[in-house]
């Protein structure tokens, strides 16, 4: 199981300063609550916001581009709840 450590601040900066590989985490997470008017809930992992999300079997900032569509989902999360069990897809 492999987690994605952002440093403190990451998701909230500007895309352009984010290391490349950042850029579809961003994409995928603030911008996507931004556009969907649910920016004050969720996007970021912040204390009071939903806690959405997939831990994958590896790390996506690590991997190359044309291995993403390969990740495995291990574990899902919405609103701080475990949805998906290990093994579940």
């Amino acid at each position: 199981m492999s987690l994605v450590h952002l440093p403190a601040g990451a998701v909230q900066q500007q895309a352009g300063a984010l290391r490349p590989q950042l850029h579809p985490l961003t994409l995928h997470t603030v911008n996507a609550a931004r556009l969907t008017g649910e920016d004050h809930v969720r996007g970021t992992l912040t204390p009071g916001r939903l806690a959405d999300l997939t831990v994958w079997d590896r790390d996506p900032a690590q991997c190359p581009g044309d291995a993403l569509r390969d990740l495995n989902p291990t574990h899902t999360f919405v609103g701080g709840l475990l949805v998906t069990p290990n093994g579940t897809r």
